[in-house]
Parts: structure tokens; sequence; C-alpha cells
């Protein structure tokens, strides 16, 4: 079971920072949880992965490809807007590591067995926990 120290120790960002978390469960990731989904697992090595058209590589083009299947586009801003919900997406060295999607002008991710509220940076580094850097940002006209 994750902590806010297992948190801090993860991502050396978010250190200092006021962020919020929310225990969880573990019958989700971090996939699933931008796309409401709260009861499995949305990954390419997951067997439950069902999008026979796009291609169970670990690349980051699966992943858009997947938010795109949810009417999902590619924006270049992370600010609130009105009537859409945005997710980020984060990868290092091109590998996908990580989701979240933002609630008004707050960003949530599911982390281990918590719902982390946090900027996006907050995430972001290349110690061996943390996300890399951002992406890619897709919003949906709610």
């Amino acid at each position: 079971m994750a902590t806010r120290k297992n948190i801090e120790e993860w991502f050396p960002n978010i250190v200092g920072k006021d962020f919020k978390i929310t225990n969880s469960t573990f019958e989700f990731n971090c996939v699933a949880f931008t796309l409401d989904i709260y009861d499995d697992y949305v990954w390419v090595t997951e067997k439950s992965w069902p999008y026979q058209n796009i291609p169970r590589i670990l690349k980051v083009d699966s992943f858009e490809k997947l938010y795109e299947l949810y009417g999902y586009e590619i924006c270049d801003d992370n600010s609130y807007e009105i009537g859409y919900e945005k997710i980020a997406f984060y990868a290092k060295n091109n590998i996908p590591l990580h989701a979240a999607k933002q609630f008004v002008n707050i960003w949530k991710s599911k982390i281990s067995n918590l719902i982390v509220d946090h900027e996006l940076e907050w995430l972001c580094g290349n110690t061996t926990d943390a996300y890399g850097n951002i992406v890619f940002i897709m919003k949906r006209k709610l």
C-alpha cells in the first residue's frame, strides 16, 4: 500500500508541494482511471486490451490511438477549458508510463492504491520512479 511518503520518494518534484491523496483500490490503473473505468487495467500488455485495431506495442502511439477511440484529440494546452475534459500522458525515453486526468483546475492520477491531486510537472523527472515527461495532452468535448 502506497503512502504519502512513497509519493514523495517516487516523485522528487512533489516534495514540499501541497498535494492531496485519497485512498483507492488496486482494481484499476492510471489509464483506466482517465477513461472512467474503475474495475480493470487498460494497458497494451493486459489480456483485457480490448482494442483489436491498436497494436499491442508499448509505444506512445498506441495510447494516443486508444484515446482517439474514446473521442480525444491532441491539444497544445493543459489549461482548463469549459466543456472539455483533458488527459496528459507521460513517457520516459519514449516508453509509456502514466496518464493523468484533469478535473476542473486539478490534475489527478491513479498511483498504486491512491488518487493523487497534483500539478502536471510534479510527476515529471528521470529518477527511477518518476514518469519522465509529458508527451501529449488530449481533450474531448463533454
